[in-house]
């Protein structure tokens, strides 16, 4: 009789975009209702895409592992095999030791993704989100949970530690990528552990989300004409929004919205951003 062996989800990465999500003004998960009606038509992989490093490429195959995209992320799925009678405890077919590392490497696609994100364009890439501490970065927050709403902008890293991701992982490119999610199997503190220390399944797998956070701009509106500045929002900074009403007027005139093709960056003399302004020609 054949072993009745299984896939099961070992982890889940959910990867948001409030330029996607966000509905105008309104924070895309302001409530149950909204965060479901947006994440309805919601493709990560219009502006981004995973794929494994090498050392976890062969991670994957040693261990039957399988990567997987989804609309809204990526699963880690396992071969298990069920550890009762009634298939409630599970446990992977091939153990997976707790300290098994799993690198994702995350890259945009998108050309405007620096316009629309709400990351500085001198931030020390890839942006590093782990489950676990260690002596590189120890500051860096963990990476969240489901619940958790820590913004991509805080996962920024040192020169140093750029350095030494990229020459650890020379195959990988991650120069020119966005984001490194490194899982191991086990995490700290609650909701990150992969594996039990038995070495059996969780109960429920552990979801984890990466949040990008959109850019607000001032808006400057310019005669389509004669180039002459007609309205500007300054000092006020308005969100830029895939979907959605973002209100501008002035008097009896409505203006509209800002998209993310022409935004402005202004620097200080040591390179700190000050402002950045979106250009909007009207007729």
């Amino acid at each position: 009789m054949a072993v009745p062996y299984t896939y099961r989800i070992l982890a889940e990465v959910l990867v948001y975009h409030r330029y996607f999500l966000d509905d105008g003004n309104t924070p895309f998960d302001q409530n149950p209702a909204l965060k479901q009606q947006q994440l309805r038509d919601y493709y990560w992989t219009a502006f981004a895409s995973v794929k494994p490093t090498a050392q976890t490429n062969a991670h994957l195959r040693n261990h039957r592992l399988f990567l997987k995209q989804t609309p809204h992320g990526f699963n880690i799925a396992v071969q298990a095999l069920a550890q009762n009678p009634n298939a409630t405890v599970f446990k992977p077919v091939i153990d997976l030791d707790e300290n098994l590392q799993l690198d994702f490497v995350i890259n945009v696609h998108d050309a405007l993704f620096a316009n629309y994100s709400n990351l500085d364009a001198v931030t020390h890439y890839p942006l590093l989100f782990r489950n676990y501490n260690d002596l590189i970065e120890p500051a860096l927050p963990l990476i969240n949970t489901a619940s958790g709403t820590t913004e991509a902008a805080q996962y920024g890293i040192s020169t140093g530690t750029q350095k030494s991701l990229i020459e650890n992982n020379p195959d990988d490119q991650l120069l020119r990528a966005k984001a490194l999610v490194s899982l191991k199997m086990r995490g700290e503190g609650n909701g990150r552990n992969l594996i039990l220390a038995s070495g059996n399944l969780p109960q429920e797998h552990p979801v984890f989300s990466i949040r990008f956070d959109n850019r607000n701009t001032i808006w400057n509106y310019y005669s389509g004409k004669n180039q002459n500045l007609i309205h500007s929002t300054d000092p006020n900074t308005k969100p830029l929004v895939k979907n959605g009403v973002v209100e501008v007027s002035q008097g009896n005139t409505d203006y509209p919205a800002a998209s993310p093709n022409t935004v402005v960056w202004e620097r200080d003399s040591v390179g700190t951003l000050i402002k950045t302004y979106s250009k909007i020609y009207i007729n």
